[in-house]
């Protein structure tokens, strides 16, 4: 569904990409035009014009508003992680306001955070709410506060 978003990017970042977007591309604001671009293409070589080669691979996230590298590192979770944590941030500049928000039945909303999970799975991570990153309308849906 979203893999027309994916530009060259390493397979090993495939699926970790993929769940991240899922979340991202539909919430209106700048994360909406969100796509990453691996190493060989021309949107990353022109924004790494003049820097010394990375260490390790990267992509480049690119929304309406930034564009931002991602090291692959040490493996899916944490690419996962990094890019939600990215994200997160400016989905929450654009409203103005903590994002995303779950409210269940009279109680305050938690906001949720992209952690590892015990599993070694990228997860949104709230008090005792949790959902794995790519799943958050899926599992939260109507008890997101802003979705």
């Amino acid at each position: 569904m979203f893999g027309s978003r994916l530009h060259a990017v390493p397979p090993r970042a495939t699926e970790s990409l993929l769940a991240v977007l899922q979340d991202f591309v539909g919430l209106g604001g700048p994360t909406s035009t969100l796509r990453f671009y691996g190493p060989t293409t021309t949107q990353y070589q022109s924004f790494v014009d003049g820097e010394p080669l990375p260490a390790e691979d990267e992509v480049l996230g690119v929304t309406d508003t930034h564009a931002f590298r991602l090291a692959l590192g040490d493996g899916a979770a944490d690419l996962t992680v990094r890019a939600a944590s990215v994200l997160q941030d400016d989905v929450m500049d654009d409203l103005g306001a903590p994002w995303p928000e779950v409210r269940t039945s009279g109680a305050s909303p938690v906001v949720l955070e992209p952690v590892v999970g015990e599993t070694g799975v990228g997860q949104w991570k709230g008090g005792s709410h949790t959902c794995l990153i790519g799943e958050l309308r899926q599992v939260f849906g109507s008890m997101l506060v802003r979705s």
